[in-house]
């Protein structure tokens, strides 16, 4: 379930959690937010990251903007590195194809 926070949405975002939680427990969905980082105070990914991975190993799945052209920062190979740099190898194979692999061939 995407929740387009950038342009407004109908749902208060402090309910987000609770509904999030109950669209996965029903239907097994899980949540995207899109949000415009403009609004984000400035952060370290990393620790972000890290957390997400210790609450559920299989959140984390790479991408990149290559077919975007609306990305201020496009992606370059910092953003590999920046993986590489943070996350054990068997962690990487999970981020970079495993998470991937499993969660589009539970979805279809």
């Amino acid at each position: 379930m995407r929740f387009n926070l950038k342009r407004g949405g109908s749902e208060d975002i402090k309910n987000l959690t609770e509904l999030s939680n109950r669209l996965f427990h029903k239907y097994n969905w899980h949540t995207e937010l899109y949000v415009d980082s403009k609004n984000l105070k400035e952060l370290d990914p990393i620790p972000v990251l890290k957390k997400i991975n210790e609450i559920n190993p299989s959140g984390l799945m790479f991408g990149t903007d290559l077919s975007s052209t609306r990305a201020k920062t496009p992606f370059t190979v910092k953003d590999i590195e920046l993986i590489k740099e943070n996350f054990t190898a068997l962690e990487q194979q999970n981020i970079f194809h495993k998470n991937a692999i499993t969660f589009y061939s539970n979805s279809c």
